[in-house]
Formats: structure tokens, C-alpha cells, sequence
């Protein structure tokens, strides 16, 4: 009996450290994101994805997409504290302004990567259903002519929004 007891009470000090981990992940991962984002801004034009392959062993697709998650989960990293690395970067794609609300409603922990896809895709494109429509006179700063008539569409594919501009 004393051993199962004992048993128990390592496998909770085991779960306890491996949440912990699990966590400091997440904060490291910002952490980089925020040191290689600084290493960047220090090399000269066309060293950086030679530094990082022989500095840190790093593809640019990671350290860009650390870069990004730094940026984008620095200020709220207990969000994403408890997720793998994988739902974090699928969690880029949810628009800024929507992310806390989506990771609230949304049970990511418990939920596989496809799933979270799916409804990340059903979420945006529900968001851009719709194309607005609006009607205005160039101002020049789109590179048309100023005073020229256009129009701009607006609307949605894959998980970005694409604007057209349809010169009258």
C-alpha cells in the first residue's frame, strides 16, 4: 500500500515539473523570438539566414515564425502557456483582434491540431463571407492618378483579407 502511495505522489511531483517545462517552453520560445528579432536588426543585409543556420541552427521559417510569436504573445504569454508549440503558431493565423476571444471560446488544449485548423478557417472565413464594396476618388497615394475614380473590393481568401482596386 506504502508503495502506491509513493507512486502517486511521484507521478503528481513528475506531472507538476513537466507542466512547469511545459510553460517555460512557451516563455522561451517568446524569449528567443525576442533575442533573434534583436540579432536581426544587428546583422548587415543578406547575413542573417547564414547566421542563423551557423549561430543557432535555426531555419529562418522558425526563427520567423518565433520572431512572430514574440511580437504577437510577449505581452499575454499566459494564453498560450499551456499549449504546444505547433497550436501556438496556428493561433498566428487568428486575426489580431479576434485571438483572445477564439483562444477563450475554444478549448485548445484538448482539441489536435486539425481541429483547431478547421475551426480557425471556419472562424475567418466566416469573418469575410461578405466583400464591401466602397466607391472613392484617388487621393495618389495608391499610385493611381489623383482625382481618378475607383473602386475597392474588399474581401477575404484562405486566412488573409485581399483588396482589389478596380480603376475606373
Amino acid at each position: 500500500m506504502e508503495q502506491i502511495i509513493s507512486k502517486v505522489t511521484e507521478l503528481e511531483h513528475l506531472e507538476k515539473e513537466i507542466i512547469a517545462l511545459k510553460n517555460q517552453t512557451a516563455q522561451n520560445i517568446i524569449q528567443i523570438g525576442y533575442k533573434l528579432i534583436e540579432a536581426k536588426e544587428k546583422l548587415q543585409y543578406g547575413e542573417w539566414g547564414v547566421w542563423l543556420e551557423n549561430k543557432v541552427e535555426f531555419s529562418q521559417r522558425t526563427a520567423n515564425q518565433f520572431m512572430r510569436i514574440a511580437k504577437e504573445f510577449g505581452s499575454n504569454s499566459q494564453a498560450i502557456s499551456n499549449l504546444e508549440i505547433t497550436k501556438v503558431g496556428l493561433l498566428l493565423d487568428v486575426p489580431t483582434e479576434k485571438r483572445e476571444e477564439f483562444i477563450e471560446k475554444h478549448d485548445l488544449k484538448s482539441m489536435s491540431t486539425r481541429e483547431i485548423k478547421k475551426v480557425i478557417k471556419e472562424s475567418v472565413d466566416g469573418m469575410c463571407e461578405t466583400a464591401q464594396k466602397e466607391r472613392k476618388v484617388c487621393s495618389g497615394r495608391t499610385g493611381c492618378s489623383p482625382g481618378t475614380e475607383h473602386i475597392i473590393y474588399r474581401t477575404c481568401g484562405g486566412f488573409a483579407p485581399y483588396v482589389f482596386l478596380i480603376l475606373l
